[in-house]
């Protein structure tokens, strides 16, 4: 059976931040720096960190904590470059060094494996990948893992969902804008913009409909020969989705991961209560914008001040808006709390391409936490003080 783009994929398993974030708890905060992607996000490496004040909040009333559990465990961190060009960050609760030990190369091994599947820049041996995908899948059906396949079918979901402001297939058009970033921020004196003329010929190759996904199959196929996948702004989020689930089925719990800023809570820390996710000021080097509580959820923040590029006397930063072709303007930072690390990741780029208040509609129909920041330092939410608060 071959399902078609417009298929009903609302009942996807969920199998499945961007802006400098600060990951508070009682002994550390974490200052992470994002960095570059085209409607996805990755992050600079780790740049110091500095302390603040611990926030105390109530045990969570869905855990249930085993006080001889809490007297043994141990506080561990740990810093890995384990794919996606990035840092993933751990913080866990555990009883010895050796069990923090096992999980942290398990970590590692699956991120450097989801790293490789989800890739568009390089292909490996023995391993059909995104890169894979944009060189054979307009001559023929390509035959794909599942992960990458349900990753494909979710991206499908959250664009239909948004009306296409979250576009995996928009591939054609960040290429250009990917090239002039680069080039421009190594010969700032020679900066460019991408010629509308090319925009509006990539844009021709980012129809959704000319995705094939066949689910019995599990194969891919473009109809498009110029078409290409860009799947940036969901995969990191899936990836940590997906890594989460596994480290349940091995029993592990009293887990905070940041992947290059896409932060998932495995549970709560050792003592029940919930971790504490600060959110970066938006027109400060330093300091936080908001925060707020996570205890197996995902905190998503999506902001254009880290990376972009000047020319003349305009800033461009890296998030394109598929409805223009050029960088959204509405916001400063969209900030996602969901249950689910790859819906959250979407949402966090797909909101940020849509105005307030078809955000909002958006937000209600995955129940989503947002904060979204404007340009005059004024913001607007949806639930996010529920559990959280601004404190700007």
């Amino acid at each position: 059976m071959v399902l078609k783009v417009r298929v009903n994929l609302v009942n996807i398993s969920n199998k499945n931040i961007y802006v400098r974030l600060l990951l508070v708890s009682v002994a550390l905060s974490c200052i992470l720096l994002p960095g570059c992607s085209y409607q996805g996000k990755t992050t600079a490496p780790v740049i110091g960190k500095e302390a603040l004040e611990s926030v105390t909040k109530e045990k969570s009333p869905s855990s249930k904590i085993d006080e001889k559990e809490i007297a043994k465990a141990e506080r561990f961190e740990a810093e890995i470059f384990a794919g996606f060009d990035t840092v993933t960050r751990i913080v866990a609760y555990e009883e010895k060094q050796a069990s923090f030990d096992e999980t942290l190369a398990f970590i590692s091994e699956r991120l450097e494996y989801y790293h490789k599947l989800f890739t568009s820049f390089e292909e490996f041996p023995d391993l059909t990948n995104v890169s894979t995908l944009n060189r054979l899948a307009s001559g023929k059906p390509i035959k794909v893992e599942p992960d990458l396949f349900n990753l494909l079918l979710l991206s499908v979901q959250m664009s239909e969902d948004s009306g296409g402001a979250f576009n995996p297939v928009f591939g054609s058009v960040t290429s250009l804008w990917k090239e002039a970033t680069a080039y421009s921020l190594e010969y700032p004196e020679k900066a460019f913009l991408p010629e509308k003329e090319k925009l509006l010929q990539a844009q021709t190759h980012t129809q959704l409909s000319n995705l094939i996904l066949d689910q019995e199959n599990q194969t891919v196929y473009f109809l498009d020969p110029e078409m290409k996948l860009d799947l940036g702004a969901i995969a990191k989020g899936y990836a940590l989705e997906c890594l989460i689930e596994e480290m349940k089925l091995r029993g592990v719990d009293h887990y905070l991961i940041s992947i290059g800023g896409n932060v998932k809570a495995l549970g709560p820390k050792e003592d029940g209560k919930a971790w504490v996710v600060g959110i970066q000021d938006p027109f400060s080097t330093s300091g936080i914008y908001a925060i707020q509580d996570v205890v197996d959820l995902s905190l998503v923040t999506s902001g254009v001040y880290e990376r972009f590029y000047q020319y003349g006397e305009e800033r461009f930063h890296h998030i394109i808006d598929p409805a223009t072709l050029y960088p959204s303007e509405y916001y400063v930072s969209v900030s996602i709390v969901h249950e689910d690390s790859g819906i959250a990741d979407a949402l966090s780029t797909a909101l940020f391409n849509l105005p307030l208040e078809e955000g909002r509609k958006l937000a209600e129909k995955y129940s989503a936490k947002v904060l979204w920041v404007f340009e005059d330092k004024s913001y607007e939410e949806y639930n996010f003080t529920d559990t959280g608060k601004v404190v700007k």
